[in-house]
């Protein structure tokens, strides 16, 4: 049990959902940082993981990191994976718990088919393992300036300073001046050897035509798609919500997916597909700016029996 542990362990920096076949799928949520301004603090972002026992089927990602692993075929590491998933089951029957490496431990209590997950606070996802503690918010100022008794404050998150605006033009026009004095020569200005280098001139229709450069051709430039998906770059859109419908570990499994799963084709349009650096592909129906937003689509989504398994990624 100790590989898949170690598997579960690697993928989590990697991966923000990694399913365990039967069991469940451990989550990677990334929080922002967050401004108590009543206690004058500012906690910083972090990570942290979940589990949920909702998230069963095979997705792919498991296999693959053991193939990749231990360098063995699809169907050599799918069996070696499902042994090791068949004994943490069954030491969750005998003990009631599991220690899933740095990650956290699995409880199952006897006569209840619900896991609870306990993560590890001292996972290198915890905040107090790097000792990042919160720091406190600048005090408002309360300055007073003599001349225009005007005070400098804060209005949403930019502090404003009173400056005299009249005194700044005074100063400024007198440096302008100083500088002048310094640097003009005091001799006569001498004109230029050739004239005729800086007299003004016209161009005949003709000759400005001859010398006009053409205009360039834009080109319009091809969106890459993979099976009508168009798709989206790991850098692209960063900070998005993607609504994922499927996971394939590879390119030929995707391609075989898609052609034997037409009722997917119904979000080219508005869909995409986002393939990782591992080759994984994710094909994904579609993509918000706010959680919010990506939350209420899944929730109309996963009233479709065919897409029950569906779940937000955060690219």
């Amino acid at each position: 049990m100790r590989r898949l542990t170690r598997q579960i362990e690697q993928l989590l920096y990697t991966e923000e959902c990694v399913v365990v076949p039967g069991i469940g799928a451990f989550l990677v949520h990334h929080e922002p940082a967050v401004v108590d301004e009543q206690k004058g603090l500012i906690y910083p972002g972090r990570c942290r993981i979940s589990f949920n026992a909702a998230l069963k089927d095979n997705d792919g990602v498991l296999v693959k990191s053991y193939s990749d692993a231990f360098s063995f075929g699809y169907r050599r590491s799918l069996s070696i994976m499902e042994k090791d998933i068949e004994e943490l089951r069954s030491q969750l029957l005998t003990s009631g718990v599991v220690e899933v490496g740095e990650v956290g431990k699995l409880i199952q209590s006897k006569g209840e088919m619900n896991l609870t997950f306990i993560p590890n606070p001292h996972h290198p996802f915890s905040i107090d393992y790097y000792g990042l503690r919160p720091v406190a918010m600048l005090p408002r100022p309360e300055v007073t300036t003599e001349e225009t008794g005007r005070r400098a404050g804060l209005k949403g998150h930019i502090y404003y300073l009173p400056i005299n605006l009249r005194a700044i033009g005074y100063s400024s026009v007198a440096a302008a001046m100083v500088a002048m004095a310094i640097f003009i020569p005091n001799q006569k200005l001498q004109s230029p050897s050739n004239a005729m280098q800086y007299q003004a001139g016209f161009l005949t229709e003709q000759v400005a035509e001859q010398e006009a450069e053409p205009a360039p051709v834009v080109e319009e430039v091809q969106v890459p798609t993979f099976e009508g998906f168009r798709i989206t770059e790991g850098s692209e859109r960063l900070g998005h919500y993607y609504v994922v419908v499927a996971t394939l570990p590879n390119e030929a499994m995707a391609h075989k997916f898609i052609h034997e799963n037409s009722s997917y084709l119904r979000f080219t349009k508005e869909g995409g597909v986002l393939i990782s650096s591992r080759g994984v592909h994710r094909f994904y129906a579609a993509s918000f700016e706010t959680k919010e937003g990506a939350q209420e689509y899944l929730s109309e989504l996963t009233k479709e029996e065919a897409f029950k398994t569906a779940w937000i990624h955060k690219q």
